[in-house]
C-alpha cells in the first residue's frame, strides 16, 4: 500500500510538469529542445501510468522532422528507450 501511495504522489507531482516540458520542445534553441526530450524520457521512465507516457509520443513524432539532426536523434533514441522498457504499451 505504501508503495502505491508513493507512486500516486509521484504521479501527481510529475503530471503538471509534462505540459511545461512539452512547450520547451518547441523552443527555437535546439539545445533546449534536446534537454526537454531528455527530461521527458527520464520522467516517463519513472511514471508507471502508460497514459502519461502516451501523451508524449505525438510530441516526439513531430520532432522526427526537426531541422536539427541532434534533436531528431534524441527523439528517436528516447522513444526507443521507452519501447525497450515496455513503456509504449
Amino acid at each position: 500500500m505504501a508503495e502505491l501511495a508513493e507512486e500516486d504522489e509521484f504521479y501527481e507531482a510529475v503530471s503538471p510538469t509534462i505540459p511545461s516540458l512539452a512547450e520547451l520542445l518547441k523552443d527555437k534553441e535546439s539545445g533546449v529542445r534536446s534537454a526537454a526530450i531528455s527530461a521527458l524520457i527520464r520522467l516517463a521512465k519513472q511514471v508507471e501510468s502508460q497514459e502519461e507516457v502516451r501523451r508524449i509520443i505525438p510530441l516526439f513524432s513531430e520532432l522526427f522532422r526537426d531541422t536539427d539532426s541532434g534533436v531528431r536523434s534524441a527523439a528517436v533514441s528516447g522513444l526507443a528507450k521507452l519501447s525497450e522498457q515496455g513503456k509504449l504499451g
